[in-house]
């Protein structure tokens, strides 16, 4: 069936009329149209994005899924240079600016494949951060067999550039401002995923769990920190192999670590937070910008502490602190970084 604006006009009077009525079948389809050039008018996006937010069908498993499975399928395509290993990823839902991205960057040789953009709500991303340590960020359609690979979610997703200046238009978020998480082109099947808000987390949960994800922990700080929190308790979703999803409630203290105010890890400019990796990466850390080398440095340990568990390599928090310190110390953690630098 041809996507354009006359196929559209009836999803979209279906969603104003009888939005109880409308599936995850309806969902897909009408995703499909937005993403295809001339698939549906500028009015018709707008309406259609407005509606799905005022029927609350807009942060539901069904719909989350059902437009991660389009996106997805119009992404430009990646091979694992070995289809049995095990990716993983780490990555918030973009919607606090209070962190440096640079805890996105967890500290272990395993097959990570973290999924970005540039800044978007904050002054610094992981590929800026990236691109100031010198990395070219290349557009992969194979994935080397490396530590750490970063892939710049522009370079894969066609269709989100014909959906953005109509989203972007709108006085509001969209399930598209969200939806970033569950598109990584490599398909990991285990991720760490920080939301801002705690009703999305049983709902992230589960959207995970029925896109093949096998192992997950969603986070969600009590300050709506859309990572594990340095400063107080963090709420957690998670699941893995055969189990029911969790919830608990943790604090540092549950990794071994303090707590620290965030104004302590609040990130800089690209190049100063880049600066202050490189050296943590080589512990030759020093105070810069007001950032606490020490605290900061236990802000990436224990996010990445949450990484190494949904890969398989600990069983505890605890543990994966002492694994992801003993990379940095050894220096595999800088060897990973330029691994990927040297791509």
């Amino acid at each position: 069936m041809a996507m354009n604006e006359a196929t559209f006009k009836p999803l979209l009077l279906k969603l104003v009329d009888d939005p109880e009525a409308f599936t995850s079948q309806d969902i897909e389809l009408a995703i499909k149209h937005l993403a295809t050039p001339d698939g549906a008018s500028p009015t018709q996006v707008g309406a259609f994005l407005t509606a799905l937010k005022c029927s609350g069908k807009e942060k539901t498993p069904d719909t989350l899924s059902a437009c991660a499975r389009v996106m997805m399928d119009c992404c430009l395509p990646v091979q694992l240079e070995d289809p049995d290993d095990f990716y993983v990823d780490i990555v918030g839902t973009g919607a606090m600016d209070t962190t440096p991205s640079m805890c996105r960057l967890p500290p272990q040789s395993l097959r990570q494949a973290l999924h970005g953009n540039k800044a978007s709500t904050s002054s610094s991303g992981s590929a800026d951060i990236l691109r100031a340590l010198g990395c070219s960020l290349p557009h992969m359609t194979i994935l080397p067999k490396v530590p750490f690979l970063f892939l710049l979610a522009s370079h894969y997703h066609p269709a989100m550039a014909i959906i953005a200046p109509f989203r972007k238009a709108l006085p509001f978020r969209t399930l598209f401002n969200i939806i970033g998480p569950l598109i990584n082109p490599s398909r990991p099947k285990g991720i760490v995923v920080g939301v801002a808000e705690p009703s999305l987390g049983p709902i992230f949960t589960k959207t995970l769990r029925m896109l093949g994800v096998r192992r997950a922990i969603v986070v969600c700080g009590a300050e709506n920190l859309d990572e594990i929190s340095i400063a107080g308790p963090t709420l957690t979703w998670s699941f893995f192999e055969g189990t029911d999803i969790q919830q608990e409630r943790i604090e540092p203290s549950n990794f071994g670590l303090p707590t620290h105010h965030l104004s302590s890890v609040v990130g800089s400019t690209p190049g100063d937070n880049a600066e202050l990796l490189l050296s943590l990466l080589s512990n030759e850390a020093s105070p810069s910008n007001g950032a606490d080398p020490s605290a900061v440095l236990d802000f990436i340990l224990l996010n990445a502490a949450a990484l190494l568990r949904v890969a398989g390599l600990t069983t505890s928090y605890k543990e994966g602190v002492e694994l992801a310190r003993e990379s940095i110390s050894s220096g595999r953690a800088l060897v990973a970084l330029q691994s990927f630098k040297s791509l």
